[in-house]
């Protein structure tokens, strides 16, 4: 009896020590390494079509001029209204990146825009086709800020520019409690100065018509994150 159960058991633990072995090839290992990747990346559906990339940054006579900045309040906030507490700070030698909106493109940026968080931090992988920087321009500003992309023609584009915004602001610390006599506690604060950092960003669809004369573009690197999720159009 005792020979009986042995030979119905030992089948059993060959077969599951065989289910959690692993893969059994190299293609196995392919496999599974492009399942978990599917699950840690996103990438666009669209192909990226070089051709009509290439010929949407060929050269014309339009010039898009602008001028990149901030203008936020001491606590990081973006201001609307030009006061002395709300400066305008042109941002110096910074880049503006200029990309043809295709089909790819525009897919790429959308899901960019969609997968960041308020620190500008992407929450999954995203790929990109290398050729997506290679077709693009980026111009430098100047000590007011000022850039400008000449030579263009007729068309769509997205422009994009990030920096850091820094300030000072003062807070109210609470820095204790006093016990009063006859009972009863009060609170003592205590204002102190405190530094922020803070994402700016500036994105904007800019559209050239036929027959349209040099573009002026006002690039204001802003601080709230529902502006940068704005899609754009495909």
């Amino acid at each position: 009896m005792q020979k009986t159960i042995l030979s119905i058991f030992i089948p059993t633990i060959l077969i599951a020590t065989s289910a959690i072995a692993g893969p059994k090839s190299v293609y196995d290992v392919a496999n599974q390494r492009a399942q978990k990747d599917a699950t840690n990346f996103i990438a666009p559906k669209q192909q990226f079509d070089e051709e009509a990339t290439k010929k949407a940054l060929e050269y014309g006579k339009i010039t898009i001029n602008g001028v990149l900045y901030t203008q936020a309040n001491e606590r990081g906030y973006d201001a609307l209204v030009f006061t002395k507490k709300n400066p305008i700070v042109f941002a110096k030698k910074h880049k503006v990146f200029l990309y043809p909106i295709t089909p790819y493109n525009a897919e790429y940026i959308n899901l960019f825009k969609k997968n960041r968080n308020d620190k500008n931090e992407q929450i999954r992988e995203l790929r990109v086709d290398p050729r997506f920087n290679k077709y693009s321009f980026y111009a430098e500003t100047d000590e007011y800020g000022r850039f400008s992309f000449p030579n263009m023609k007729p068309g769509r584009y997205f422009l994009h520019a990030e920096a850091d915004l820094q300030g000072q602001a003062n807070v109210d610390v609470e820095t204790g409690y006093t016990k009063y006599t006859g009972g009863g506690m009060g609170v003592s604060y205590e204002t102190q100065t405190r530094t922020w950092t803070k994402p700016v960003i500036f994105e904007k669809e800019i559209i050239i018509k036929e027959g349209q004369k040099d573009l002026e573009v006002d690039a204001h690197l802003a601080t709230h994150p529902l502006a940068w999720s704005k899609p754009i159009s495909n």
